[in-house]
């Protein structure tokens, strides 16, 4: 009897131990505001003018597979299994550091042209006629609603540390999918940037983080915001948006051209291959360098993420005459190997007459010196530790 009472205390306790759990859980994702904002009904409305908006969700110019067959999903935890010891480095990345003071004051090394850093994954800090622009600031270490959950940076090192940026003009978002849209990036930088634009439905996530209204500029694909030195243009992507349990599609996702009065740079944010590409090199390329998503690619989501020969044929759509790989270098969200992108593309270089350019993470890279920019296989000096 005393076995049978101790059993059945351990059980209720175990069952209001997992209860209480999961009520905290709920509670933090009703609560928490990492998980952004459920659109008003002004904002539905003003959304139902977008030819992208369609029962009251976004979508793409075309259908995609959005569906995982049982085979997908039974050979998935096999695949991540085998793939864990190459999707990460053996070592951490490399990360040239950034002299801030310097950057954000061009007349102090004589140059005045654009001028770029990739901060590792898709983040980029861009000077362009004299504007500073942020694309897709991600500074944490991981790329999920909690910094203890997801798989961390490959190095915890910056280019530089964020709190100590200077005002920065734009910050140009492509979706808000973590690794793209970070809560605590955002938190950072709000008090520090001039103007948000961001595809529509997005502001309501930056509003509900603190970011004032008349900061906030919601686009439409093909609609464009201009300063008095560059133009914006938001392009189309082939993808998806979503943060909860329940919104996915409920903002839109894109591409960005960014133009200033002699050079132009595409930024592909994240996308399947589709013919959207060469509908933007028709109407808004050439472009001197295409920052074009190359990782985290998979044969089970083939619809909303480019393998690398694909990245390399968008490229030529929208005429770019160089290609840069990002969506790789810090973060492992899929099981290919981390180096694969940046091989696979350099492969396609060799035999082809786009030059890829592929600078370590912190790499000051001008725009009017690509040419002696590094092809420098930096990736493959990592190697696992004797």
């Amino acid at each position: 009897m005393v076995h049978k009472f101790l059993t059945m205390t351990f059980i209720w306790i175990l069952l209001k131990a997992i209860g209480f759990l999961c009520t905290a859980i709920i509670l933090w994702y009703l609560a928490s505001p990492v998980f952004g904002a459920k659109a008003s009904k002004a904002e539905l409305q003003k959304y139902a003018e977008s030819a992208q908006f369609q029962d009251q969700v976004f979508s793409n110019s075309r259908p995609i597979d959005m569906g995982f067959s049982f085979e997908d999903m039974s050979s998935l935890l096999g695949d991540y299994w085998s793939s864990r010891k190459v999707a990460r480095p053996p070592v951490p990345t490399p990360v040239q550091k950034v002299d801030l003071n310097h950057w954000f004051d061009s007349n102090s090394e004589g140059f005045a042209g654009t001028e770029y850093v990739w901060l590792g994954h898709s983040t980029f800090l861009l000077r362009i006629e004299q504007t500073h622009i942020l694309i897709d600031p991600m500074f944490s270490q991981v790329p999920s609603p909690s910094p203890f959950l997801g798989g961390k940076r490959f190095s915890e090192e910056l280019p530089f540390d964020p709190q100590n940026l200077p005002a920065v003009d734009l910050v140009l978002i492509s979706h808000d999918h973590y690794d793209h849209l970070d809560y605590r990036s955002i938190k950072l930088l709000s008090a520090k940037v001039n103007q948000f634009v961001v595809p529509l439905g997005i502001g309501g996530h930056l509003k509900r983080w603190g970011v004032a209204s008349e900061k906030i500029i919601e686009l439409d694909w093909w609609d464009e915001f201009s300063t008095a030195s560059v133009n914006l243009t938001l392009t189309p992507a082939q993808h998806f948006s979503g943060r909860a349990l329940a919104d996915r599609f409920h903002t839109l996702w894109g591409s960005w051209a960014i133009k200033g009065s002699s050079e132009a740079i595409f930024f592909s944010g994240d996308s399947g291959y589709a013919p959207h590409f060469k509908e933007i090199g028709e109407q808004l390329g050439p472009f001197d360098i295409a920052f074009m998503e190359a990782g985290q690619y998979n044969k089970r989501w083939p619809d909303v993420h480019m393998f690398p020969d694909q990245t390399y044929q968008a490229a030529k759509d929208i005429r770019a005459k160089a290609v840069m790989p990002i969506h790789w270098g810090a973060f492992s969200l899929a099981m290919h190997p981390w180096q694969e992108p940046a091989e696979l593309l350099k492969s396609n270089a060799e035999k082809d007459t786009i030059q890829v350019i592929i600078p370590e993470i912190g790499q000051r890279t001008r725009l009017d010196s690509l040419t002696v920019t590094t092809m420098d296989p930096w990736w493959t000096r990592i190697q696992e530790p004797k």
